[in-house]
């Protein structure tokens, strides 16, 4: 268990981070893509390994997704987000999506002290069993590209076999309840006017030591619903209702987010 849970004296800035004029966020969509599993008795996702070379969260394992483009329609428009989610599935997954619904569930926004920021859409969409077999990453943005359940992908993370970021890994918590999946699917809890108030985390250095580290200092991600959020420094928003299952807090242990 963490010792560091103050941000006060015994914190700072990350190194390189951006503590004066925040960057104006990009706007992105991201896809869950589901498929029931070879035996039916649950669900598996698509996800794929980013690019070491990447800008933005080098060599993690996320969903497909990324920006916006004008060809998508009006610029922020739903349908813009929407089409974007479909064409990104497509170009780095080889997932064609067509008419399957697709359902906008989650929003993220990247911390106010990263150089690059997204305000990001998150969809899912579900295959049939028989679909989705010859998804592969692209091999220049991703690779690694491959099936597997919530929970197996939460396995490697912990043992530091692959890197997740906090939202994603708050999406696979979710993913890994069938009750929440079966909830989405015929009823949206949330409506798209509480979906457009994005779950926006901060993201700061903390000294002190943390169980299963020799580290002397580590980085911490805060959601609104952790009682440090108000004192660190950077944009703030209050709590989507959403949010409140989520864990309030992810550390940086090695090269893998944690929750302490």
């Amino acid at each position: 268990m963490s010792t560091a849970n103050s941000p006060g004296s015994q914190s700072r800035a990350p190194a390189g981070l951006n503590l004066d004029q925040p960057a104006t966020p990009r706007l992105a969509a991201t896809v869950v893509v589901a498929r029931p599993t070879a035996t039916g008795d649950g669900l598996e996702l698509f996800m794929l390994r980013r690019s070491a070379r990447s800008k933005f969260m080098p060599d993690a394992m996320v969903f497909p997704g990324g920006k916006l483009d004008p060809g998508d329609g009006p610029a922020g428009s739903d349908e813009a987000f929407e089409a974007a989610a479909r064409r990104e599935c497509e170009e780095e997954s080889g997932i064609v999506l067509g008419g399957r619904p697709v359902r906008w569930f989650d929003t993220w926004l990247t911390p106010s002290v990263e150089q690059r920021r997204y305000l990001a859409r998150f969809y899912l969409a579900q295959l049939q069993r028989h679909e989705g077999d010859d998804a592969a990453a692209d091999g220049h943005e991703t690779h690694d590209g491959r099936w597997a359940r919530a929970e197996e992908f939460l396995d490697d993370c912990a043992r530091g076999a692959i890197d997740l970021p906090p939202p994603t890994i708050c999406t696979l918590l979710r993913m890994r309840e069938p009750s929440w999946l079966r909830e989405l699917a015929s009823a949206p809890a949330y409506s798209p006017a509480q979906l457009r108030t994005p779950i926006l985390p901060k993201w700061w250095y903390v000294e002190g030591s943390i169980e299963g580290s020799d580290e002397p200092a580590h980085h911490h991600v805060f959601l609104p619903h952790d009682p440090e959020y108000p004192a660190i420094q950077g944009e703030s928003a209050a709590l989507p209702e959403r949010a409140r299952p989520l864990p309030p807090r992810f550390v940086r242990v090695g090269n893998t987010w944690r929750v302490p």
